[in-house]
């Protein structure tokens, strides 16, 4: 049976770019793609953007890197990118509603997600109104909160 296998990155330096789901950013993205040599290949167009590789086309996500490692492009999601490198720089958007956002506030989410003040505060309203549940009876409304639960 085949068991995961613990791998040593090799030191180095790679370049790479962030998206930030902006027609802007991606003009910019596809600049330094055909300016590079060898020049790399991409698609996009109406919010996507897609790098062109011997494998496949490879979706770049609205946040994610693009990175240039040994000659070719290649998508990297952030939270990878995050985890393989010390000095990955935080986002300057919100995941959710892609606003431009100080990086200093935007607060990191368990799903990897990074979330403005505004999008936290609905997430964290949203988590509330789960747990205090209203059920309506034929001898009125109950509480249902999740710890009440058996």
């Amino acid at each position: 049976m085949y068991q995961p296998r613990q791998l040593r990155l090799l030191a180095g330096e790679i370049s790479a770019m962030q998206r930030d789901g902006t027609m802007h950013r991606d003009l910019e993205i596809a600049e330094w793609m055909e300016q590079s040599h060898p020049y790399g290949e991409y698609r996009a167009g109406s919010g996507t953007f897609t790098v062109v590789t011997a494998a496949g086309d490879l979706t770049v996500g609205p946040d994610d890197w693009i990175i240039r490692c040994k000659d070719q492009f290649l998508p990297c999601p952030r939270p990878v990118l995050a985890a393989l490198t010390d000095d990955a720089p935080a986002p300057s958007r919100c995941s959710e509603c892609c606003d431009p956002s100080p990086p200093e506030q935007l607060h990191n989410m368990p799903t990897g997600s990074w979330l403005c003040s505004d999008c936290l505060l609905e997430h964290q309203l949203q988590l509330e109104a789960t747990e205090h549940q209203v059920n309506w009876t034929e001898t009125g409304p109950t509480n249902s909160r999740l710890e009440d639960q058996p």
